[in-house]
Protein backbone atom coordinates (compact mmCIF):
# COMPACT_ATOMS: atom_id res chain seq x y z
CA UNK A 1 0.00 0.00 0.00
CA UNK A 2 2.62 2.58 0.86
CA UNK A 3 4.82 1.31 -2.72
CA UNK A 4 1.33 2.57 -4.67
CA UNK A 5 1.04 5.86 -2.79
CA UNK A 6 4.99 6.49 -3.87
CA UNK A 7 4.12 5.45 -6.93
CA UNK A 8 1.47 7.50 -7.63
CA UNK A 9 2.94 10.99 -6.32
CA UNK A 10 6.23 9.97 -8.22
CA UNK A 11 3.49 9.97 -11.71
CA UNK A 12 1.88 12.90 -10.28
CA UNK A 13 4.89 14.77 -10.30
CA UNK A 14 6.42 13.55 -13.45
CA UNK A 15 3.55 14.36 -15.10
CA UNK A 16 3.07 18.41 -13.66
CA UNK A 17 6.71 18.68 -14.75
CA UNK A 18 5.75 17.43 -18.38
CA UNK A 19 2.72 19.28 -18.46
CA UNK A 20 5.27 22.42 -17.62
CA UNK A 21 7.62 21.69 -20.44
CA UNK A 22 4.21 21.40 -22.61
CA UNK A 23 3.54 24.84 -21.37
CA UNK A 24 6.67 26.01 -22.16
CA UNK A 25 6.87 24.29 -25.60
CA UNK A 26 3.85 25.87 -26.84
CA UNK A 27 4.19 29.58 -25.29
CA UNK A 28 7.38 29.79 -27.37
CA UNK A 29 6.01 28.49 -31.10
CA UNK A 30 3.12 30.58 -30.23
CA UNK A 31 5.84 33.13 -29.88
CA UNK A 32 8.06 32.23 -33.09
CA UNK A 33 4.93 31.74 -35.33
CA UNK A 34 3.69 35.47 -34.18
CA UNK A 35 6.73 37.20 -35.16
CA UNK A 36 6.73 34.94 -38.21
CA UNK A 37 3.24 35.85 -39.24
CA UNK A 38 4.21 39.58 -38.70
CA UNK A 39 7.87 39.70 -39.84
CA UNK A 40 7.24 41.65 -42.86
CA UNK A 41 4.78 44.39 -41.47
CA UNK A 42 7.03 44.02 -38.67
CA UNK A 43 9.97 45.29 -40.72
CA UNK A 44 8.28 47.54 -42.71
CA UNK A 45 7.42 49.78 -39.12
CA UNK A 46 11.25 49.28 -38.12
CA UNK A 47 12.11 50.73 -41.48
CA UNK A 48 10.13 53.31 -41.92
CA UNK A 49 11.45 55.87 -39.91
CA UNK A 50 14.69 55.73 -41.33
CA UNK A 51 13.44 55.64 -44.86
CA UNK A 52 11.19 59.02 -43.92
CA UNK A 53 13.91 61.09 -42.67
CA UNK A 54 16.85 59.81 -45.28
CA UNK A 55 18.83 62.12 -47.50
CA UNK A 56 19.13 61.40 -51.55
CA UNK A 57 22.12 58.92 -52.04
CA UNK A 58 22.57 59.14 -55.52
CA UNK A 59 21.70 62.67 -57.41
CA UNK A 60 19.36 61.00 -59.57
CA UNK A 61 17.35 60.51 -56.74
CA UNK A 62 17.70 64.03 -55.21
CA UNK A 63 14.34 65.75 -56.88
CA UNK A 64 12.18 62.48 -54.72
CA UNK A 65 13.38 64.62 -51.60
CA UNK A 66 11.63 67.68 -50.40
CA UNK A 67 13.90 71.21 -50.49
CA UNK A 68 14.63 71.85 -46.47
CA UNK A 69 12.60 74.74 -45.47
CA UNK A 70 12.98 76.83 -42.49
CA UNK A 71 10.97 75.66 -39.77
CA UNK A 72 10.80 78.00 -36.77
CA UNK A 73 10.18 74.61 -34.45
CA UNK A 74 12.89 71.88 -33.67
CA UNK A 75 11.22 68.76 -35.58
CA UNK A 76 11.29 64.89 -34.07
CA UNK A 77 11.92 61.95 -36.18
CA UNK A 78 8.56 60.41 -35.28
CA UNK A 79 6.50 57.68 -36.48
CA UNK A 80 2.91 56.41 -35.33
CA UNK A 81 2.28 52.97 -35.53
CA UNK A 82 -1.97 52.82 -35.43
CA UNK A 83 -2.87 49.05 -34.40
CA UNK A 84 -6.46 47.59 -34.60
CA UNK A 85 -7.84 46.72 -30.88
CA UNK A 86 -6.68 42.91 -30.26
CA UNK A 87 -7.82 40.54 -27.53
CA UNK A 88 -4.00 39.30 -28.05
CA UNK A 89 -1.93 40.88 -26.08
CA UNK A 90 0.71 38.99 -27.25
CA UNK A 91 0.75 40.26 -30.57
CA UNK A 92 1.10 44.36 -28.76
CA UNK A 93 3.91 43.23 -26.92
CA UNK A 94 5.66 41.19 -29.27
CA UNK A 95 5.32 44.71 -31.52
CA UNK A 96 6.50 46.79 -28.70
CA UNK A 97 9.59 44.46 -28.04
CA UNK A 98 10.51 43.98 -31.77
CA UNK A 99 10.06 48.09 -32.17
CA UNK A 100 12.27 48.87 -28.94
CA UNK A 101 15.53 46.60 -29.96
CA UNK A 102 15.42 46.94 -33.83
CA UNK A 103 13.96 50.68 -33.90
CA UNK A 104 14.32 52.57 -30.88
CA UNK A 105 13.98 52.87 -27.15
CA UNK A 106 11.71 56.16 -27.13
CA UNK A 107 8.23 54.53 -27.25
CA UNK A 108 5.14 55.18 -26.34
CA UNK A 109 1.37 53.36 -26.63
CA UNK A 110 -1.20 55.52 -26.34
CA UNK A 111 -4.78 54.10 -25.22
CA UNK A 112 -8.11 56.25 -26.06
CA UNK A 113 -9.23 55.62 -22.85
CA UNK A 114 -5.87 57.35 -21.17
CA UNK A 115 -6.56 59.73 -24.26
CA UNK A 116 -9.50 61.63 -23.58
CA UNK A 117 -8.34 64.68 -25.11
CA UNK A 118 -5.39 66.39 -26.14
CA UNK A 119 -3.73 67.60 -22.92
CA UNK A 120 -4.08 63.68 -21.78
CA UNK A 121 -3.07 62.31 -24.83
CA UNK A 122 0.35 64.79 -24.41
CA UNK A 123 0.77 63.75 -20.64
CA UNK A 124 0.43 60.59 -21.85
CA UNK A 125 2.89 60.64 -24.54
CA UNK A 126 5.26 62.82 -22.42
CA UNK A 127 5.41 60.67 -19.40
CA UNK A 128 6.30 57.78 -21.41
CA UNK A 129 8.79 58.85 -23.35
CA UNK A 130 10.67 60.88 -20.41
CA UNK A 131 9.83 57.31 -18.94
CA UNK A 132 10.47 56.99 -14.50
CA UNK A 133 14.08 57.23 -14.61
CA UNK A 134 13.90 61.18 -15.77
CA UNK A 135 13.73 63.50 -13.28
CA UNK A 136 10.63 66.27 -13.28
CA UNK A 137 10.09 68.82 -11.03
CA UNK A 138 6.94 68.75 -8.79
CA UNK A 139 4.58 70.73 -10.69
CA UNK A 140 5.96 70.77 -14.00
CA UNK A 141 3.63 70.62 -16.92
CA UNK A 142 4.11 67.96 -19.17
CA UNK A 143 4.21 69.37 -23.18
CA UNK A 144 5.34 68.92 -26.38
CA UNK A 145 8.01 71.14 -25.33
CA UNK A 146 9.47 69.49 -22.65
CA UNK A 147 9.83 66.95 -24.63
CA UNK A 148 11.68 68.66 -27.72
CA UNK A 149 14.20 69.62 -24.41
CA UNK A 150 14.37 66.02 -23.60
CA UNK A 151 14.92 64.42 -27.01
CA UNK A 152 17.89 67.23 -27.68
CA UNK A 153 19.14 66.52 -24.68
CA UNK A 154 19.38 62.88 -25.30
CA UNK A 155 21.28 63.46 -29.18
CA UNK A 156 23.49 65.89 -27.83
CA UNK A 157 24.67 63.18 -24.80
CA UNK A 158 24.72 60.84 -27.81
CA UNK A 159 26.79 62.70 -29.89
CA UNK A 160 29.58 63.84 -26.95
CA UNK A 161 29.35 59.58 -26.11
CA UNK A 162 30.37 59.20 -30.52
CA UNK A 163 32.90 61.52 -30.27
CA UNK A 164 34.46 60.56 -27.09
CA UNK A 165 34.58 56.45 -28.48
CA UNK A 166 35.79 57.50 -31.72
CA UNK A 167 39.14 56.55 -32.42
CA UNK A 168 39.86 58.79 -35.19
CA UNK A 169 39.17 62.37 -36.46
CA UNK A 170 37.31 60.53 -39.32
CA UNK A 171 35.26 58.88 -37.03
CA UNK A 172 33.79 61.88 -35.42
CA UNK A 173 30.65 62.48 -37.70
CA UNK A 174 28.19 64.35 -35.95
CA UNK A 175 25.38 61.53 -35.41
CA UNK A 176 22.80 61.47 -37.38
CA UNK A 177 19.39 63.58 -35.91
CA UNK A 178 17.08 60.47 -37.09
CA UNK A 179 19.03 57.92 -35.50
CA UNK A 180 16.94 57.55 -32.16
CA UNK A 181 13.46 58.43 -33.56
CA UNK A 182 10.67 58.51 -31.27
CA UNK A 183 7.83 55.99 -31.68
CA UNK A 184 4.35 55.97 -31.01
CA UNK A 185 2.04 53.04 -30.86
CA UNK A 186 -1.76 53.73 -31.15
CA UNK A 187 -4.27 51.21 -30.77
CA UNK A 188 -7.51 51.69 -31.37
CA UNK A 189 -7.85 54.66 -33.05
CA UNK A 190 -11.10 54.99 -33.45
CA UNK A 191 -12.53 56.20 -30.44
CA UNK A 192 -10.15 58.96 -30.11
CA UNK A 193 -10.91 63.00 -30.53
CA UNK A 194 -9.73 63.83 -33.60
CA UNK A 195 -7.86 66.55 -32.42
CA UNK A 196 -5.68 64.50 -30.63
CA UNK A 197 -4.87 62.19 -33.28
CA UNK A 198 -4.03 65.61 -35.70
Amino acid sequence: MHMHKANEGAWRTARNAAAHATLRKATNLAHVAAHDLHAHALHEIVTYPDAATAQPSHPDTAHLVRPPTQNPYQEMPTAIVQIAPTDQDVQLRELVRHLRRECSPHLAILRSRDCANLAAATRSLVSQMLGPETNVGPGATLSLSVLAGWYNDRLKWGRRVAAASATSVADRAPAKAGATPLLIVAEDTEPFDPAVLN
